[in-house]
């Protein structure tokens, strides 16, 4: 029923969707000179770039809903210590995305700029909510279940690399890898592809809620808005003063997200789920008609289907954010 190639299949498939999707978009609202609002280019990329891959997963394989996408009761308590952890993390990959930003620029800024004009309520279901259902589905829920016969820590990983890719540009890669694997590993403790669901959530909803927060008071102050996200891009004196007050800021908060971790794996009684060799299955939910310890597969996760996928990655990051924008500043 499940199996790495399935999974690398799967995976392959939802990138090039992706690819071909979004530029395909681009071409008919450039051919047609549309104007397509914010809302509406993030609701196609949401409902129809990401969740319709997952829809015609199901529809293709037939595959039981729940386990394969971890569909099970988040308790109070799990709730809790997964919203715990969405705060803890931010600063973590606020760093990352800050230390991305010497070499690439900051494309999640430019986007909430597009938004200032909306409600936050507006903005939180686009951008919070869809995110939080649709991406978790995608690149958490299809991969684990497939990779039920690997590794904790080789199926954390490959989810956190899908995560990466699927955003498309190096800027959110660098820290999208990282939550990813973060995601993953909660899924892992709790079985419940809701406590993902809720990280995610709380660190995009939070975001809206902070930058929301600045535009009123520069408002208020009757400062430009447009100085908040600078033509050139930010100066790298900023970066390295921002990146260096994060990194103190993260001195008492990733200790914390650690030990809220540890307290995550007790209460499941999975305190030893990356010291154990195990295999992903073990720790989730058991699937009807499959061994509750499920062995581990000898299958290799370096299929083509897998190369391929990092290739096509690649070399989009190097045609679009390295040439072409040299060209155009040449050209």
């Amino acid at each position: 029923m499940y199996s790495v190639r399935r999974g690398n299949n799967y995976q392959l498939f939802a990138i090039l969707f992706f690819l071909l999707g979004s530029n395909s978009l681009g071409l008919i609202i450039q051919g047609f000179g549309l104007e397509i609002p914010f809302l509406g280019l993030t609701a196609i990329s949401q409902l129809g770039l990401v969740f319709l891959p997952v829809l015609l997963y199901v529809l293709y394989t037939r595959v039981p809903l729940r386990p394969t996408f971890q569909l099970y009761r988040l308790d109070i308590v799990n709730l809790l210590l997964s919203l715990g952890i969405a705060v803890l993390v931010m600063p973590a990959l606020s760093l990352v995305n800050i230390l991305s930003q010497f070499l690439v620029k900051n494309y999640i800024a430019e986007s909430l700029m597009e938004m200032q004009d909306l409600s936050l309520g507006t903005s939180i279901l686009f951008i919070g909510v869809f995110p939080g259902i649709f991406e978790e589905l995608s690149a958490r829920s299809i991969i684990l279940s497939n990779y039920r016969g690997k590794p904790v820590r080789t199926t954390c990983l490959v989810s956190g690399l899908f995560f990466g890719i699927l955003h498309l540009n190096l800027n959110q890669f660098s820290y999208a890898v990282l939550m990813g694997i973060l995601l993953a590993l909660v899924v892992h403790l709790t079985g419940s592809i809701f406590s993902a669901m809720a990280i995610h959530f709380t660190i995009n909803a939070s975001m809206l809620v902070y930058q929301r927060l600045i535009f009123d008071v520069m408002d208020g102050m009757g400062a430009d808005l447009g100085t908040l996200v600078p033509a050139g891009g930010v100066d790298n004196y900023s970066l390295l003063t921002a990146a260096g007050a994060l990194l103190l800021v993260n001195l008492l908060t990733f200790p914390l997200l650690l030990l809220v971790l540890r307290l995550m794996a007790l209460y499941n009684g999975k305190a030893g789920l990356l010291k154990a060799n195990a295999p992903t299955g073990a720790f989730l939910p058991q699937v009807p008609g499959e061994p509750a310890m499920p062995e581990m597969e000898e299958e290799s996760i370096w299929t083509p289907q897998f190369f391929f996928m990092i290739f096509l990655f690649l070399l989009y990051v190097v045609l679009f954010e390295i040439l072409l924008p040299r060209f155009m500043t040449y050209g």
